[in-house]
């Protein structure tokens, strides 16, 4: 869909249609997901645009919590071996791995996505709850050039 030529108001469209699937989507697809976000997500900065949006989003994404590798959901078959250790444990961390380098190469070409993320988390009260996204967030924002 990046590659189409669309009007503004059908990126925005799209993005939204993103950002909705972005709640619902199977660990595999996020990567996919976050990058288009990261690459095609509409410039602006400030309450209500598109950008606080996407990155509100990307806040709550699993990254760093312990469901977000299978781990905490272990089934064990008779012989007491754990059902989840094989394919969907390295699928999910896979995801997540490909995930945080989409994010970390999103931030280094959007340079309006990272003030918004700063922005952002400032703007947590202190007494409020920062979701351990925010960690691999920063992470990913200081390894763009222009934060160096």
């Amino acid at each position: 869909i990046g590659s189409l030529t669309l009007t503004d108001d059908q990126i925005g469209d799209v993005t939204r249609d993103a950002l909705e699937a972005l709640a619902n989507v199977e660990p595999w697809g996020l990567p996919a997901l976050t990058s288009f976000l990261m690459n095609h997500c509409p410039s602006g900065s400030g309450k209500g645009s598109m950008a606080m949006e996407v990155i509100e989003e990307m806040r709550k994404l699993p990254l760093g919590s312990s469901n977000a590798a299978g781990v905490g959901a272990s089934e064990d078959d008779e012989d007491g071996m754990d059902l989840n250790r094989g394919t969907k444990t390295n699928t999910a961390s896979a995801s997540a791995c490909l995930m945080i380098e989409s994010l970390s190469r999103g931030f280094a070409h959007r340079p309006d996505l990272t003030s918004t993320l700063l922005k952002s988390i400032k703007d947590t009260p202190p007494a409020g709850y920062h979701p351990p996204a925010d960690i691999w967030l920063l992470a990913s924002c200081a390894s763009a050039p222009h934060n160096r």
